[in-house]
């Protein structure tokens, strides 16, 4: 009898011992919970901030859509945009410091009425940044990429329809739709411009001083300017280009205006 009343002393006091543990876990949790204020702070590095890019375009001083009329100059022919995509990369928001941070790698920024692709984000380091920069088109290792080796969500995917078989290398910028050459409303005569190659890819730095600190979440929106990027192409005449072969003039003015068409919409 006196085993039997040992044994249950012990665990008398065993369960006792179990509990005051668990008071004070609890007791220790609620002491830590209650001094935020000396919590060290987090590294700035760490901020919880977000950067968002968005792609907008006008024509002719209004809001650019597919399949809408627009007028080369005052004097021109009118047209109808049907298709506008291009590949964006090595996106960067530049510090004032110099030091650069990553928004997006590559990116294909895509003009479509059903699902538009039109913008990229990211997550920043708190701090102050004077400049945005990014390429057009796919950079000279990307661009002898084999397309079949990316997973059908990339940018660089067969499914993107952008690979040049012929080329071996990547479209970078498409763009095509109809133009009204006799003015009747008729869009009759098509026109196409891809440009592509290394030697037609261009970059872009825009100006803009920006300010993250702990938890911002900022927006910023580039503007393409169509009567810009159309200025000085006769597509009347010349309306095809493929980069290769003769319509590279036409590809180069293309991609030259495209980058010059950018600007930060205030």
């Amino acid at each position: 009898m006196e085993t039997l009343l040992n044994m249950l002393k012990h665990i008398k006091w065993a369960k006792l011992g179990i509990v005051a543990l668990l008071l004070a876990a609890i007791a220790a949790t609620l002491f830590l919970g209650g001094c935020k204020e000396n919590d060290p702070e987090i590294p700035a590095g760490l901020d919880d901030n977000t950067v968002k890019v968005v792609f907008t375009a006008k024509a002719n001083n209004k809001s650019f859509a597919m399949d809408t009329k627009y007028n080369v100059d005052a004097e021109g022919f009118n047209y109808k945009f049907e298709l506008l995509k291009f590949y964006l990369s090595k996106m960067y928001l530049v510090k004032t410091d110099g030091s650069k941070v990553l928004v997006k790698d590559i990116e294909m920024i895509d003009f479509r009425k059903d699902k538009p692709n039109l913008s990229v984000g990211a997550k920043v380091e708190a701090g102050e940044y004077k400049e945005i920069t990014f390429g057009i088109g796919v950079d000279s290792v990307s661009n002898v990429t084999d397309p079949s080796t990316y997973p059908n969500n990339h940018p660089l995917s067969l499914i993107n329809g952008t690979y040049w078989d012929m080329g071996s290398q990547y479209r970078f910028l498409l763009i095509e739709g109809r133009l009204d050459t006799m003015q009747n409303d008729t869009f009759s005569v098509p026109f196409v411009v891809h440009t592509g190659t290394n030697e037609l890819y261009r970059t872009k730095t825009l100006a803009h001083y920006v300010k993250f600190t702990k938890g911002d979440n900022k927006v910023i929106t580039i503007e393409i300017d169509a009567d810009k990027f159309l200025t000085g192409i006769d597509f009347e005449h010349k309306h095809v280009s493929h980069t290769i072969g003769g319509g590279f003039e036409i590809a180069k003015n293309i991609a030259d205006n495209f980058v010059n068409s950018l600007s930060i919409k205030e």
